[in-house]
């Protein structure tokens, strides 16, 4: 990893590997871009993230991002993702959605976010 001599930065987004969507929006870069699909490698990403905080990497944003709906992800890895940055000093921690993570069935996604204090960007058509 190349770390430049300014350690601070806007936003750190996390694009989920394999797509997931109950959407059909016309402008949708996921499925433009059609990515082949691939498991994410959370322990990976948490290596990066420990070393990131320890060379004092600064963030305003973090953000989990698309390849889809990334509410549409299973509990435990999301859970995964949201607990490596407990502990990181970024100001906003943001996860995007079309409004999937309000549905009855991802109340348990929506607690998770919620009791580590991210906020929901929604995005419609």
């Amino acid at each position: 990893m190349i770390i430049r001599k300014n350690k601070e930065f806007k936003e750190l987004e996390i694009i989920l590997s394999d797509f997931k969507c109950n959407k059909n929006c016309p402008y949708c870069t996921a499925k433009i871009t059609k990515w082949n699909n691939v498991e994410d490698d959370i322990y990976m990403l948490s290596m990066y993230v420990e070393q990131m905080k320890k060379l004092g990497v600064k963030f305003h944003f973090v953000t989990i991002g698309g390849n889809g709906e990334p509410t549409l992800h299973n509990y435990e890895k999301l859970k995964e993702i949201v607990e490596l940055f407990d502990d990181y000093d970024i100001d906003v921690k943001r996860v995007l959605t079309s409004g999937n993570i309000f549905q009855d069935q991802e109340k348990e996604k929506y607690d998770l976010f919620v009791k580590h204090n991210w906020y929901f960007v929604v995005t419609t058509t």
